[in-house]
């Protein structure tokens, strides 16, 4: 019989120590705002809280018994629960990762869109320069070496 006086007699000792040292509900309240701040810090956005609405509601008065009672229903209940949303570092890793790829490409595409406005350029210049003879002297050059070449065989070269 002692064991089991001893057994309850600890387990209301456990029990009262631990309502006595249990913490408050503004401990919670308290921790609940540091963490919330924390998580606002860190990113989180909050956009609206949790609202209840209560609508349509129908009263209904009838006797019974001398006594007058009155019924409230509520037909139509609607909740809507905010949203939450953390950005974690993979988020951002992943958000800063896109980015760059897009600024990659864009600067590549721009680039790209350069060359090819200053290519159009050129050859606009080009086509609005005067024509170029070069290749009218390099067939005149040609023709006389060979006509040179022609007059030493036939008339120079039995004389030596």
């Amino acid at each position: 019989m002692r064991s089991l006086d001893l057994k309850i007699a600890f387990f209301c000792i456990l029990t009262l120590s631990s309502a006595l040292l249990s913490c408050k509900a503004q401990y919670h309240i308290e921790r609940a705002e540091k963490h919330r701040e924390k998580a606002l810090n860190k990113g989180a956005i909050f956009n609206k809280d949790t609202i209840h609405v209560f609508s349509d509601t129908v009263t209904n008065t009838y006797w019974k018994d001398s006594i007058r009672y009155i019924d409230r229903e509520i037909i139509k209940t609607v909740f809507v629960d905010g949203d939450i949303k953390y950005i974690t570092k993979k988020d951002k890793r992943v958000e800063r990762r896109d980015r760059r790829k897009n600024e990659k490409r864009y600067f590549k595409l721009e680039k790209q869109a350069n060359r090819l406005e200053a290519k159009t350029e050129r050859v606009k210049e080009r086509s609005n320069r005067k024509r170029s003879w070069w290749w009218f002297w390099l067939l005149l050059g040609i023709f006389i070496t060979l006509a040179a070449k022609q007059l030493y065989k036939r008339w120079l070269s039995p004389l030596l």
